[in-house]
């Protein structure tokens, strides 16, 4: 799989860990991290809205790595396409967004949500026939509810199945859609880029790198990475 890579100029782009507020300059703990992005890799593929945004996936290296504790922690990958989502398999999106404490004040929360897996097939007949051809090979879908509808993120935010006790990303919010019978969110299947993200890493990281910190309350398992 070809590559795109781009190197970022020193402090352009930034990105924010185990931070509650939308905005950066508002920290109000300890745990958060503000890191230099150093690389972006893209699919050299992507072709945009000529492509039907098919393969709209990136990877970000920053320049430091990030701390774990007990606030920010890692999720897993399926690095060898062990476990299945099904259809109305229930996953877990979380997202920050404002909410409304007055009239007069806004403030960030936070949020978690509980959503429906849907797979391509099944999400196209929710598609109007002008729009199915955005669903492409590597694209499946999520329900969300019209109660956070206003708050719920146009895109960005991952989307993750248990396994095994753990939650492995599954994909990468790119839209949503209201459909002909709901909401539902479109997402990048991380499936079809396991392999490329994996000699990514391999490019900035040693074996031993990886290996995650001693945090209090967690109990980590290598089986398989």
């Amino acid at each position: 799989m070809l590559t795109t890579k781009i190197s970022v100029t020193y402090g352009k782009l930034k990105v924010a860990v185990g931070i509650y507020d939308l905005n950066f300059s508002k920290i109000k703990n300890t745990f958060t991290q503000i890191l230099n992005v150093e690389t972006i890799y893209i699919k050299e593929s992507y072709n945009g809205k000529e492509g039907l945004f098919a393969e709209d996936i990136a990877v970000i290296v920053l320049e430091n790595k990030v701390l774990m504790n007990n606030e920010v922690s890692p999720i897993c990958i399926d690095w060898n396409d062990k476990y299945m989502v099904h259809n109305g398999d229930l996953g877990s999106v979380v997202f920050a967004s404002e909410g409304e404490e007055n009239e007069t004040s806004n403030y960030s929360v936070l949020f978690g949500e509980t959503v429906q897996f849907i797979d391509t097939r099944n999400c196209q007949k929710m598609f109007s026939t002008k729009d199915k051809h955005l669903l492409t090979f590597d694209k499946f879908c999520t329900t969300y509810y019209s109660r956070i509808e206003a708050r719920f993120p146009d895109s960005g935010a991952s989307v993750g199945f248990k396994h095994s006790n753990s939650y492995f990303l599954t994909g990468m919010m790119i839209m949503r859609h209201i459909g002909l019978n709901g909401n539902i969110a479109v997402f990048v299947d991380i499936r079809f880029y396991v392999q490329w993200i994996r000699g990514i890493l391999n490019k900035h990281f040693t074996e031993n790198s990886c290996v995650l910190p001693t945090v209090e309350g967690a109990i980590y398992s290598y089986e398989g990475f």
